[in-house]
């Protein structure tokens, strides 16, 4: 390798190849090179380029990580409100689930900006009266307008969060589509991080079972209610602070994914012809 990259040292496409093909080895032939050929002008950028590191850690911005453990705490004490007062938790959480996460990542995005105080009113009066609406309600679980009203809730205060991402400028077009491709990181980083979550804490419950502790009732009333809010809240700093982590896996992602949707959505309304299905005629359906 140290000799080909000799060879192809002025030229930029033959060098940029040579890295694309095997990067570590590029890169340790290239610390090999003669400092007279190190000091050209592009060997120079390359060496810029294979040496460059940032000194700061995602996880050394300090003010950022105690906002965020705020944030954190904040979520879990909501998600323990019905545990705190003895409220039934599935209606708590069917009413409540997106109250507890979206304010407090509205929250993260006007901190982030910089953005004063009055910008935190609209977004924050609109979360209040939201939460006073779904849970004044009457309950009847039989009833499909409570049902609506419980799917379309969260889809508002996504709504709302949006309109926070967007600061001084809600006009912004670049902002708008921003915010979507951060909503598609988002996804993806907390499905890994669930993902993880899951598997730690299988094996937790299988080591303490393997010395005769049943921790089931004890790690799902404090960890996982504690944990799962925290999982998209830290998503979304991993995101914010480090986009490279995810952004070669969307767009892998939805290549596989783009052609196998558009088969299956062509298959579906094929087989809906075919079926006779008529969503006009059949509300149900």
């Amino acid at each position: 390798m140290k000799d080909i990259l000799l060879q192809h040292i002025s030229n930029p496409a033959a060098l940029e190849k040579l890295y694309q093909e095997n990067k570590l080895e590029f890169k340790h032939a290239f610390q090999q090179l003669p400092s007279s050929v190190k000091e050209q002008p592009l060997a120079q950028a390359w060496n810029e380029r294979l040496t460059y590191s940032t000194k700061d850690s995602i996880f050394l911005y300090k003010p950022e990580i105690i906002f965020i453990v705020i944030c954190i705490t904040i979520a879990g004490i909501l998600a323990k409100l019905p545990d705190l007062f003895g409220w039934e938790n599935d209606l708590f959480y069917q009413r409540n689930a997106g109250l507890i996460v979206i304010p407090v990542l509205a929250s993260y995005f006007l901190w982030k900006q910089k953005l004063k105080i009055n910008r935190w009113l609209t977004p924050f009066i609109l979360f209040g009266i939201s939460a006073l609406y779904i849970n004044f309600l009457p309950t009847n679980i039989k009833s499909d307008t409570l049902l609506l009203a419980y799917l379309h809730l969260p889809f508002f205060l996504w709504s709302i969060w949006g309109f926070t991402s967007l600061g001084e400028n809600p006009n912004n077009q670049f902002l708008r589509i921003e915010f979507l491709k951060f909503n598609g990181n988002l996804a993806i980083m907390t499905g890994l991080l669930l993902i993880t979550g899951f598997v730690f804490t299988a094996m937790t419950f299988g080591l303490f079972n393997l010395i005769g502790l049943n921790i089931e009732i004890f790690y799902t009333k404090f960890a996982l209610v504690w944990g799962l809010p925290a999982v998209p809240i830290i998503a979304t700093y991993l995101v914010k602070n480090n986009p490279s982590l995810v952004n070669r896996i969307s767009p892998l992602i939805a290549k596989i994914f783009t052609p196998l949707v558009l088969i299956t959505l062509i298959s579906f309304l094929l087989a809906m012809v075919i079926n006779q299905k008529n969503p006009y005629n059949d509300r149900e359906f």
